[in-house]
């Protein structure tokens, strides 16, 4: 309040630099809140997408000793493709601790990617496809699949 009181040349320029920055901060501040809201839609979606994964598993998949790794080899299978590293190196990167997610430090397009190969996954598990075989179809497709 008081230096808006103050008049001059130099005033008014210390003036106008103050509301630019105020602008730039506000600015900021709109895009930060709607890449928060995007984030937090996606996080949504995603967990609908995880639970479609996991219980596609459970009714498609037959039972062996190796079922209960599949969602945990599927994730991995996903996060190095999306990222070219593996869920331990992601972890030190984000600086996860204990048993938060590597999902709660991606953006919003990263969960949107992840979604995505979750559903593609699923979709495969239900046309039969084994691990194997939709490792090597991801594998093979990445760049296609990330790019569109």
């Amino acid at each position: 309040m008081l230096v808006m009181g103050y008049t001059g040349d130099k005033a008014m320029r210390f003036k106008e630099a103050y509301i630019a920055e105020f602008n730039t901060m506000e600015k900021e501040l709109k895009r930060l809140y709607s890449e928060r809201q995007k984030w937090e839609i996606e996080r949504q979606k995603g967990v609908l997408v995880r639970h479609i994964l996991t219980d596609t598993i459970k009714m498609k998949v037959a039972d062996s000793p190796h079922k209960k790794f599949m969602y945990p080899n599927y994730t991995k299978l996903i996060y190095k493709t999306i990222f070219g590293k593996g869920v331990k190196e992601l972890q030190e990167q984000y600086g996860v601790k204990g048993k938060e997610s590597i999902r709660e430090y991606v953006t919003a397009d990263e969960l949107k990617m992840i979604e995505n190969m979750e559903m593609l996954v699923s979709s495969l598990i239900s046309c039969g496809w084994g691990y194997d075989q939709i490792k090597g179809f991801i594998q093979e497709n990445s760049v296609k699949m990330l790019a569109g």
